[in-house]
């Protein structure tokens, strides 16, 4: 099945660059809070996209598989032929597969996505990709727990200059992990759970602290999670802009998930608010660890990891 796009030439070279990557420590963003507390930046990003493609390659694992060169050599051509006919491309966009599983994931028209396991489809409302073309990553593994296989979707539902934010799915399937109901004719046969923005960012703050110091001339911060605290340098930010560092973060703009085999990895940047400065300048990441049970999501496992000077 299949559905075509239309994006410049320089947009798609963005996106096919970045599929995988999660763009931590940019240093400005597109969205901030309107009460100038950048803690719940974005933390309703989600949305209803569109898109379609090809099948991919075998993959290993339980985990879907990249798009091959051939594919992303197409849509480059694509891109350049609608660049010669007047600057726009219609552009085939690829599923992703876990193929030893049966398991598909392609673009729904006219927007949405449609998940296919075994002989079962199911449409959702859910933002394939954006116009960055960070392709869903999927992985199916037993995040419970129970002794049977969920598969989790990790989605980029809104991305652009210093803004990338994923958005997490666990899906229970019948006959392969699910704990859906027993079927019934016309049922859906699987069940979404999403880690809903408000809920991790909540969850963020609650074991987040952030303090300055000053020592010798140079200023610090101190990142405080769960009682444990890291000593940064803010040097860089002292010097340049008009306005002071303030305490307070900025997070929620930046928000990454990764499925592995039975692990799941959130990834949040985080920047300092200055005074009289729109975006948050981010000096390093958060990660945590995702569980998943009974429906619920928990972050647990917190760290923090400077930007490289």
């Amino acid at each position: 099945m299949g559905m075509t796009w239309k994006a410049s030439r320089s947009v798609l070279l963005i996106g096919l660059a970045a599929t995988t990557v999660l763009a931590t420590g940019c240093a400005t963003q597109d969205k901030q809070g309107s009460d100038g507390n950048h803690a719940a930046l974005n933390s309703e990003a989600a949305g209803g996209g569109t898109t379609s493609g090809k099948g991919a390659a075998d993959g290993e694992n339980g985990q879907a598989v990249e798009p091959d060169s051939e594919q992303v050599k197409a849509l480059d051509e694509q891109s350049a032929t609608g660049e010669a006919n007047g600057g726009e491309a219609e552009i085939d966009i690829p599923s992703v597969t876990i193929p030893e599983r049966g398991i598909t994931l392609s673009p729904a028209q006219p927007e949405g996505a449609l998940l296919q396991i075994g002989g079962k489809r199911q449409r959702f409302d859910w933002t394939y990709t954006t116009s960055r073309m960070i392709l869903p990553r999927l992985q199916a593994s037993d995040y419970d727990q129970d002794g049977e296989d969920e598969l989790a979707v990790a989605l980029n539902v809104d991305s652009g200059t210093g803004l990338s934010v994923d958005e997490l799915h666990i899906v229970e399937f019948e006959g392969g992990g699910a704990k859906a109901a027993e079927p019934t004719e016309g049922a859906a046969p699987f069940v979404d759970r999403i880690f809903a923005s408000e809920d991790y960012l909540a969850q963020l703050g609650s074991a987040l602290t952030f303090q300055t110091s000053e020592a010798a001339g140079e200023l610090f911060g101190h990142v405080t999670l769960n009682g444990e605290t890291t000593k940064v340098s803010l040097k860089s930010f002292q010097t340049g802009y008009n306005g002071k560092v303030t305490e307070k973060l900025g997070y929620g703009s930046i928000v990454g998930f990764e499925p592995s085999a039975n692990k799941l990895i959130a990834t949040f940047g985080i920047g300092v608010i200055i005074e009289n400065v729109a975006e948050p300048q981010y000096f390093g990441e958060i990660q945590a660890d995702v569980g998943y049970k009974d429906g619920e999501f928990l972050l647990s496992a917190f760290r923090f990891n400077a930007d490289e000077e």
